[in-house]
């Protein structure tokens, strides 16, 4: 725990340290999302998502994805999973030409590990991906023929959730809030880089067993190509349906 204490400190510090070194941008961004969990036996479930993500000044859109995922109760506390996204990431055409379409596939695997101290729960997960681009011209204004491999993404994310209040015996009212660290290497990107850190909390309304809201903030906080750093205000809407 003093390990996951200094890292969750270190992540806390480094957009402040970072914003008094090098240029920060900022950017406004809406998320919606809709999950849906099918379990398929005793020991395995499916999770299917579908997200749209947008810039709100000016409104445009930024990405879509879908994410489909096979999980697998490994005793009491661990789950591991497996599975695919496809990435539709809206690149912005230079002068006078139109926005185009850079697709991108990411075949991930994970572990998870989850606990519950007094009336509090804890989540740790490990989540691996590698990154496939189609690639761009020379110009970069259109898309090649190919999928190019980018980089290993590898990711390390700690989340707490809170009973607020049980509103009836189905519907209950929770407190979510995290951290998520990112780091990549290998493709084009050679040795081990920091990528992204998003820090998040969310508010979770159970409607029924089967159906909850949440409403919730992101901060994102990511490294660019340009030696500055990229800061994002998030605001995301989810449902989840079992």
């Amino acid at each position: 725990m003093k390990v996951v204490g200094f890292l969750i400190l270190l992540n806390l510090f480094l957009p402040l340290v970072a914003e008094a070194q090098r240029e920060v941008t900022q950017q406004e961004s809406l998320w919606w999302g809709y999950f849906f969990t099918a379990p398929l036996n005793e020991n395995w479930y499916n999770v299917t998502e579908v997200q749209e993500r947008h810039f709100v000044s000016p409104v445009s859109q930024n990405q879509f994805l879908i994410r489909t995922r096979f999980h697998r109760h490994i005793g009491e506390k661990w789950d591991g999973s497996f599975g695919i996204v496809l990435f539709l990431h809206n690149r912005p055409g230079k002068d006078d030409q139109e926005d185009f379409t850079q697709p991108e596939i990411r075949p991930h695997a994970e572990v998870e590990y989850k606990t519950v101290v007094g009336k509090m729960g804890f989540e740790h997960r490990f989540r691996s991906e590698v990154r496939f681009f189609k690639e761009l011209n020379d110009s970069k204004t259109d898309l090649g023929e190919a999928f190019e491999l980018t980089s290993f993404r590898f990711r390390y994310r700690i989340q707490f959730s809170v009973l607020l209040k049980k509103l009836d015996e189905n519907r209950s009212l929770k407190l979510k809030f995290g951290d998520e660290l990112m780091v990549m290497a290998g493709g084009k990107l050679g040795p081990l880089v920091f990528d992204q850190n998003r820090i998040y909390a969310d508010l979770s309304l159970d409607l029924n067993p089967n159906l909850a809201l949440e409403l919730g903030y992101v901060n994102w906080f990511q490294s660019n190509q340009s030696g500055g750093y990229l800061e994002r205000h998030i605001i995301r809407t989810t449902l989840r349906h079992q």
